[in-house]
């Protein structure tokens, strides 16, 4: 009598399996997380080079003051709204994507009138320019941080080397046309907004300014059992 052997691999063998697919992940996250993260630190170092070396004294105050508010109210985004994203009690659902766009629109709109207004009082052209630019400029670091936590790290690559190559082309452009120091300013603002606003819309998260609980995260409501969530990922995504 013969004995037929499974091919089916055994409980122990399933969870080693899981566990170093869990792994692999992990460790490209954490590698996309650090190479983009540094490439953003080097458009951002690049930016400031270049606009301390034609800048006025007063006007590298300015620029100064405008880096810090950016830096603050993204670290407040993050804190406030991307970070109870992606803590949610389960995987983040498109919902709960949708939602936290929405909370951080609503910040970065508030945020960004408040300091479009104040450089408009003080005639500063780079808190007027870092005003408007505000709601775009968070909705690319939500879309990236997002990107990044649930594992769609080419949707991250693709935004920060776009930004990355507009920012190198805006520098070379003003020092070859010899423009005002601010116009790198301005040039780097307004690309991040753009590529932040196009991607959110091309991965539908939509960033109408609204700001309710977050369905999934600690704090909020349950959800009802006729409820439906789509799920988090799309045919179609990268």
């Amino acid at each position: 009598m013969t004995t037929r052997v499974s091919s089916r691999p055994g409980p122990a063998a399933t969870g080693a399996a899981g566990g170093s697919a869990s792994w692999r992940a992990f460790a490209r996250r954490a590698v996309t997380a650090l190479s983009v993260n540094g490439l953003s630190s080097v458009g951002n170092l690049m930016v400031s080079v270049s606009v301390a070396r034609g800048e006025s004294l007063s006007g590298l105050g300015q620029f100064a003051l405008t880096l810090s508010l950016y830096v603050l109210v993204i670290g407040l985004v993050r804190t406030a709204v991307t970070e109870a994203v992606l803590a949610a009690r389960t995987a983040p659902a498109r919902c709960t994507i949708r939602q936290g766009a929405r909370r951080a629109a609503a910040v970065a709109v508030a945020a960004g009138v408040i300091t479009a207004a104040t450089g408009a009082v003080l005639g500063s052209p780079y808190l007027t320019v870092a005003g408007l630019a505000l709601p775009g400029l968070v909705a690319y670091d939500y879309v990236k941080a997002i990107s990044i936590g649930v594992g769609r790290t080419r949707v991250a690559w693709a935004q920060e080397c776009a930004w990355l190559g507009l920012t190198v082309l805006s520098v070379g452009t003003v020092l070859v046309a010899d423009a005002p120091p601010v116009m790198i300013f301005v040039g780097w603002a307004a690309s991040g907004a753009v590529l932040g606003i196009v991607v959110a819309r091309w991965q539908r998260y939509g960033m109408l300014p609204r700001w309710g609980s977050i369905v999934g995260t600690a704090g909020s409501p349950p959800r009802s059992p006729g409820s439906s969530w789509s799920p988090l990922v799309r045919p179609n995504w990268p």
